[in-house]
């Protein structure tokens, strides 16, 4: 089989990270990719919308918008168009597949929930990083509001771990936060390490005691799947896509969200949160947590991929 997937060069979005993950899994799997999609070919990966690429085209879904501050009929318009078209939906998440059945439509052929995946051999090979304080946690996102940025810095101090330091990665022109909130968050015990390459992440990871991620309403965020194949416990919500992954990891999914009725909201207006419950479970990350990664493993992941290929390819 010839699958086309939207590889790039460099990329720098946890889409584009993904894709280059699993084209090299693929190859090591014996399948063929092709470099453009104008070459012949059988199966091709869309992510989002449909673009180039022939044969059974494949559509990976994420992001529906369901913010009541945006126009959701047009900013949903080009999804439903390609979700017409497809011949096979992949899905992150049960909630991403929910979202999206509840603002483009249920899709009528082949689908399949398939997260998100990293590469557990990747972090193995990473030393980690010489840091001043004993225990590190870690955030990292491409931040925007509703990843809830100031509630974990929030969080971080109401936890008042001795000897503890949290670092922060990403860019944060998008948080929400002005550069003056900017400036007043970060001291010697909250760091801003900006935007850094995949092996500096991973070396902080792996002197982290753990990654937190509040995100409201998040589908499958790769920051979360890369914390867990770096064997690092995952402090998340309750509501998303996001337990589906921490919970199997062995991670803390902390019950500080309402249940979502999937109706329009506020995406960038996340209701409060309590902080002790985060406090409390970055407690419990002092003390050595056994963390599972196989569901994210982008062999697994891969494999999974590949066998949904094959029965689009094979459905009559």
């Amino acid at each position: 089989m010839k699958i086309f997937l939207p590889v790039q060069q460099n990329p720098q979005t946890g889409k584009g990270f993904f894709c280059n993950r699993l084209g090299k899994a693929l190859l090591e799997m014996d399948y063929q990719l092709v470099e453009k999609s104008s070459f012949p070919h059988t199966v091709s990966l869309h992510i989002i919308t449909l673009r180039e690429g022939g044969g059974k085209r494949i559509l990976r879904l994420n992001g529906v918008c369901h913010n009541s501050a945006m126009n959701i009929k047009s900013s949903n318009k080009e999804m439903i168009k390609s979700l017409r078209a497809a011949d096979g939906v992949i899905y992150q998440s049960i909630f991403d597949k929910s979202l999206c059945d509840r603002y483009l439509g249920a899709f009528e052929g082949l689908t399949c929930i398939i997260p998100n995946g990293a590469d557990p051999g990747f972090y193995q090979d990473i030393t980690p990083i010489e840091l001043k304080n004993e225990n590190n946690f870690i955030a990292s996102a491409r931040w925007r509001p509703h990843k809830r940025l100031r509630d974990i810095i929030g969080a971080f101090h109401t936890a008042n771990i001795e000897d503890s330091c949290l670092y922060i990665a990403g860019d944060l022109s998008s948080s929400g936060l002005s550069s003056k909130e900017i400036q007043k968050c970060f001291s010697s015990t909250v760091i801003h390490l900006g935007r850094i390459d995949q092996k500096t992440l991973g070396s902080y990871l792996k002197s982290s005691k753990g990654h937190l991620h509040l995100s409201w309403l998040d589908h499958c965020p790769n920051a979360v799947v890369e914390a867990i194949c770096a064997v690092v416990p995952v402090i998340s919500n309750n509501v998303g896509g996001t337990p589906e992954i921490v919970g199997p990891s062995g991670g803390f999914v902390c019950s500080i969200d309402k249940p979502y009725n999937l109706e329009p909201v506020r995406l960038y207006d996340p209701p409060k949160i309590d902080y002790n419950v985060i406090a409390e479970a970055m407690q419990k990350c002092l003390i050595p947590v056994e963390i599972s990664n196989s569901h994210v493993d982008i062999n697994t992941i891969a494999r999974r991929y590949a066998d949904f290929f094959e029965k689009v390819v094979n459905d009559d």
